[in-house]
């Protein structure tokens, strides 16, 4: 009887160490499943970025390149700047400045810049530099023939041509001031004078 026991306690024994390691290999292999992978998980932002929208103040900048004069008008948001945050303003100016760069105008800007982006507005710069669409003036200061730009005032050239070598019709047309529309024909004019 000692012996059957023997054989029941070994064979009881051998199933509750079967039992306890099944137990604890498939709790390891549930547990193992279950952990989440670390570079799967994608932390949310907390910081919201700002992007432009229709209540924001939209200011243009326009500067007058040849003459210096910045002018400043507030407008609506264009359609194509609406949506878009700060990096993706500038790379939009730059890819603007790159296709109309070499292009001359009145109306085209040479170049776009963003200058300041909050969320209450932004401001653009919108540069006119061209110098083939400015219109001069021509007028004889202290007996010389002096040119200005369109405004009249701020003066664009002293050219140091004396105008007692010019005929009285000449004379007469520079006591009163003139315009001249364009830098072509300004340097002809002048050409003229001087010869």
């Amino acid at each position: 009887m000692k012996r059957r026991y023997l054989y029941v306690s070994i064979f009881f024994g051998f199933g509750m160490l079967l039992t306890v390691f099944a137990f604890y290999s498939y709790r390891s292999y549930k547990n193992r499943n279950s952990q989440p992978v670390k570079s799967q998980v994608n932390p949310v932002d907390t910081v919201k970025e700002i992007r432009t929208n229709t209540s924001m103040k939209y200011i243009v900048e326009v500067y007058e390149g040849v003459t210096g004069v910045i002018t400043r008008e507030e407008s609506t948001m264009p359609a194509e700047l609406a949506g878009k945050t700060r990096e993706e303003l500038e790379a939009y100016f730059s890819t603007y400045n790159d296709e109309h760069e070499g292009e001359t105008g009145k109306d085209i800007p040479q170049q776009k810049e963003l200058i300041s982006f909050s969320k209450e507005q932004i401001v653009v710069r919108e540069n006119y530099l061209s110098e083939e669409t400015m219109t001069f003036f021509l007028k004889e200061e202290e007996g010389q023939v002096v040119v200005y730009h369109e405004d009249q005032k701020t003066p664009y050239e002293y050219t140091g041509i004396l105008i007692d070598n010019l005929p009285e019709e000449e004379k007469q047309k520079l006591k009163e001031g003139f315009f001249v529309k364009d830098e072509e024909e300004l340097y002809s004019m002048l050409e003229n004078f001087s010869s």
